[in-house]
């Protein structure tokens, strides 16, 4: 094996997601999100500093219109980024080139990819990592 397969072995993670649909995923990197989701990251992390804020304050934060389309976007484009397999098959080009998530994945598998990427998945104790 060389250096660089050795490097990608290390970023693969197989999960069974809700419905027993086995995946392998990829952590992306954050200049891999900026391209796909078209979108500049700093809104993204303006966008978590106001929520951060108004909770330290209590209060709920409500965003732009611009901010939801931003963070579903990245959102959305997590998800293509992150999936390379599905059930053994490399599927990466048609993931990233699928019109609607929704026909590949329901909400709670999303969700579920979602929580492994971000590092908020909960262990068989109930624990995130």
């Amino acid at each position: 094996m060389t250096k660089l397969e050795e490097l990608r072995a290390r970023n693969r993670h197989h999960r069974t997601l809700p419905g027993g649909l086995d995946v392998t995923l990829r952590y992306p990197a954050p200049e891999d999100l900026a391209l796909k989701a078209q979108l500049p990251l700093t809104i993204l992390r303006d966008l978590k500093v106001k929520r951060v804020k108004a909770a330290e304050n209590s209060e709920a934060y409500a965003p732009t219109p611009e901010e939801e389309r931003a963070e579903e976007a990245a959102l959305e484009a997590t998800i293509r980024l992150a999936v390379v397999e599905i059930e053994g098959e490399d599927v990466r080009e048609e993931i990233r080139n699928a019109t609607d998530l929704e026909d590949v994945f329901t909400q709670e598998q999303a969700a579920a990819i979602l929580r492994f990427v971000t590092h908020t998945e909960e262990d068989g104790e109930g624990k995130a990592p």
